[in-house]
């Protein structure tokens, strides 16, 4: 009987495969996932295939499309970016705050440095993130600000610089203009500026008096109204009270805070010799083959000799022996 169906089926011209083809099983394939160019992670994200920065939020939507060539900050406010070779501000939600028209920008919260180069010469501007405000403007025409920090009370200071006329302003922590220096540049000391002119270094007052010309190579340090300063391999050491100059044979001179002493450091055939001298320049402990350091919490001199490696303790009043 099958055979009869199947001769019948033949003699009337149809074929098994046209049963297949006109009534196919259903497909099992899974069409493929796309992958994106990018780790699907909150945060600035790069792109692998346009190599552009976009930035994904908590749900992994595009917050900030991958348009730009580099996200150099975020924060919860604002992202710093760079687009078609120029550096802007923009919202988290990729909204300008401030135009693409600078060429780098510097972040040290609360405030950015933005500077725009123009040929051989560049102007920058201080922007407070917080207001938006220019602080210090453009219409100032510094070549360049940086911010600084006083390591005795931590508060922040801007400096200014113009240097065709070879001056820093110096501005307070709410952009207020305190000082201005005919300098290159100055280094906060304590109570006192390091100068710095034509590649010599000097000291002055924080109101700007002169105390010492910009002539030395290195100031070393400044304290307890004493300057160690170098031109040469000898260290020199200037009393500003006095106003008196001791050349040395030291190569090193370290003050000792507080007490009048210095601990000084002198080669001698490749060896160095350690010894204290006094205010008066005088040696109380002469130059030995030892190591000299001052202990703050003891108050002691503690001298090491290297030979023996023997230890002493000596105070103010053994110096003064």
């Amino acid at each position: 009987m099958k055979a009869f169906f199947y001769s019948i089926l033949v003699v009337l011209g149809v074929r098994f495969d046209c049963f297949c083809q006109s009534n196919p099983a259903p497909s099992m394939e899974v069409p493929p996932r796309e992958i994106p160019d990018y780790k699907m992670i909150p945060g600035v994200q790069h792109n692998n295939k346009t190599k552009l920065y976009g930035v994904l939020d908590s749900n992994l939507n595009i917050s900030v499309p991958f348009i730009y060539e580099n996200l150099f900050f975020k924060s919860s406010d604002f992202i710093i970016a760079r687009k078609d070779r120029k550096v802007g501000v923009i919202s988290i939600v990729n909204k300008i705050i401030h135009d693409f028209k600078y060429d780098y920008i510097d972040y040290v919260e609360p405030y950015m440095i933005a500077t725009i180069r123009n040929n051989d010469s560049q102007t920058s501007i201080l922007i407070d993130t917080k207001s938006g405000k220019e602080v210090i403007s453009i219409k100032k025409g510094y070549d360049h600000i940086k911010i600084e920090t006083n390591p005795e009370n931590k508060e922040i200071y801007f400096k200014a610089f113009s240097y065709k006329e070879k001056t820093v302003d110096i501005y307070n922590s709410k952009a207020i203009k305190t000082n201005s220096f005919k300098y290159d540049d100055v280094v906060l000391w304590g109570e006192y500026w390091i100068s710095f002119l034509n590649d010599k270094q000097g000291v002055i007052t924080k109101d700007g008096k002169e105390l010492i010309k910009p002539e030395y190579k290195v100031i070393s340090w400044v304290e307890d109204g004493f300057v160690c300063a170098y031109n040469g391999k000898q260290a020199t050491i200037i009393d500003l009270n006095k106003n008196k100059i001791y050349s040395s044979e030291y190569f090193l001179i370290n003050k000792v805070k507080g007490n009048g002493y210095f601990i000084v450091i002198k080669k001698n055939e490749g060896v160095d010799l350690h010894g204290i001298i006094n205010s008066e320049f005088q040696e109380v402990l002469p130059l030995c083959n030892c190591q000299i350091y001052f202990d703050s919490s003891t108050k002691y001199f503690v001298v090491i000799d290297k030979s023996s490696n023997e230890t002493k303790n000596l105070t103010i009043e053994d110096l003064k022996k």
